[in-house]
């Protein structure tokens, strides 16, 4: 299998497995928020902020590092997994002790701090937050092998559907609920383990100088996946503090149908990272074709979605969380647009990082938390929720330009062929939804990826390679 097969083969299965896993993760989700109300899911969806927030530490930016290195450099693989693990393994601790001494701190109620602590242990189980148990995917991500990790992670949303609808279905109470959601993780967190060692086993023998290097080498990244992370977070906690759970559940409700769709920006950026990584030592020419067919399939399918959401916000928040969660849809719409540049932003982080210039991002995220918290004190005691959504989509526009200036520097792509291509693709598609904005939604929802589809095959998007591989793609997914 050719280099461009194992790439289409391995987007296909992250692009598959991800789709599946987002559907099961959003079924669960909307399953809470019918079932606890605005306030206690308001609560459940803050301790899930506060968790990933301390989760920081355990993260510390080390996969791409990892993935890069291993891309590289085969031959030393197994030290540099082995290294890892360990320190993974205690930084994870740490996390887990911040997260419940700064509860502690805060003065958060005895039922707010046992719900920190129960979830914490997410930290160590979960592959949502990129700390322990993703360093064991490294190796499966840095050969384009994701089949895996992807199913297991399937494993897990499957687990959590069902306990959850079970635990509804016995009336349980939010901590019951808590411990199963961590619970849901475990027979993936083990698999995961089992399936890495055996695949490539990992030398478990402490190297204190590659501990320094790979720490030294990550502090960029963990610096702005840090800031990044604070200033993600940063609207739920402003939103706690000026105004009350209710709110953080109405603004989650929104936020918890677009953050899964971060599969999307992930399965394009697994697959061709550890590429862009080898072509900036080999081929300028490749890394270059590599950059811009991440970006073209980015652009379009964020923009469809954009869409979508622009014209159907109100009537998929109605159909999914009923008219209570209603006061969720604007910031529905709102925090799509702000999707489309997250889209981007998460391929340009990682394109920093293939071409050794990470430190790009930690100056990046400086610049958005420091905007972001400044807009949401601003704009929350105006708009509330809406606010908060306006705050996050300025903020990831204004990340986004820097980044593509950091890109444009290193390697001199525009983003104006590009444009051109989208306006009318944009024009043409935005006068279908707003002739079907009445139909059934199932109806609009199945016929509109095929209107879309037919647009792009129209205006002649995509490049005849770029075609190639992209049918290539839809074949093995």
């Amino acid at each position: 299998m050719n280099t461009a097969q194992k790439v289409a083969k391995n987007t296909g299965v992250i692009f598959a497995g991800q789709l599946i896993n987002m559907a099961l993760n959003l079924i669960a989700m909307i399953c809470l928020a019918r079932y606890l109300g605005e306030v206690k899911f308001g609560m459940f969806s803050f301790v899930i902020v506060f968790i990933n927030f301390f989760a920081i530490a355990a993260n510390f930016g080390m996969k791409p590092i990892i993935v890069r290195e291993i891309s590289r450099d085969i031959a030393r693989a197994r030290r540099i997994l082995g290294t890892t693990i360990i320190i993974k393994f205690l930084l994870s601790i740490v996390s887990i002790l911040l997260a419940y001494i700064v509860a502690n701190l805060l003065g958060y109620s005895q039922e707010l701090i046992i719900l920190i602590v129960i979830l914490a242990f997410n930290i160590f189980t979960s592959a949502k937050l990129q700390t322990f148990r993703v360093v064991f995917e490294s190796i499966f991500e840095a050969n384009l092998s994701m089949e895996y990790p992807i199913l297991l992670r399937m494993i897990d949303a499957v687990f959590l559907v069902g306990l959850i609808v079970l635990l509804t279905h016995f009336n349980c109470s939010l901590r019951t609920i808590a411990l199963f959601y961590v619970l849901s993780t475990i027979p993936g967190f083990f698999l995961t383990i089992s399936l890495s060692i055996n695949y490539f086993k990992p030398h478990f023998r402490f190297d204190f100088q590659l501990a320094k290097w790979l720490l030294f080498e990550s502090l960029p990244l963990a610096l702005y996946v840090g800031l990044s992370r604070l200033y993600t977070s940063a609207d739920v906690f402003i939103l706690k503090m000026l105004k009350d759970d209710a709110a953080v559940g109405y603004y989650s409700a929104a936020f918890r149908l677009i953050y899964p769709l971060n599969f999307i920006s992930a399965a394009i950026v697994m697959s061709l990272f550890p590429l862009m990584s080898k072509y900036y030592q080999d081929s300028k020419e490749k890394l270059i074709k590599s950059f811009n067919f991440g970006i073209k399939i980015l652009v379009l399918i964020g923009l469809a979605l954009c869409l979508g959401a622009t014209f159907l916000h109100e009537r998929l928040v109605i159909f999914l969380y009923t008219d209570k969660y209603l006061s969720s849809s604007l910031s529905l719409m709102i925090l799509m647009w702000a999707q489309l540049f997250a889209f981007l932003n998460f391929f340009l982080v990682d394109f920093n990082t293939s071409v050794n210039q990470q430190k790009h991002n930690t100056y990046v995220a400086v610049f958005m938390f420091l905007a972001n918290v400044g807009l949401n004190l601003l704009l929350v005691p105006i708009w509330g929720v809406n606010g908060a959504s306006f705050a996050k989509l300025i903020t990831v526009a204004l990340g986004f330009s820097i980044l593509y200036f950091y890109a444009f520097q290193k390697i001199g792509v525009s983003l104006l062929p590009i444009m051109k291509k989208t306006v009318p693709i944009a024009v043409c598609f935005s006068i279908w939804l707003y002739l079907v904005r009445d139909l059934n939604l199932i109806f609009i929802f199945m016929l509109s990826p095929i209107s879309f589809a037919f647009l792009v095959l129209f205006f002649r998007f995509f490049s005849e390679s770029e075609s190639k591989a992209l049918k290539e793609l839809f074949i093995r997914i």
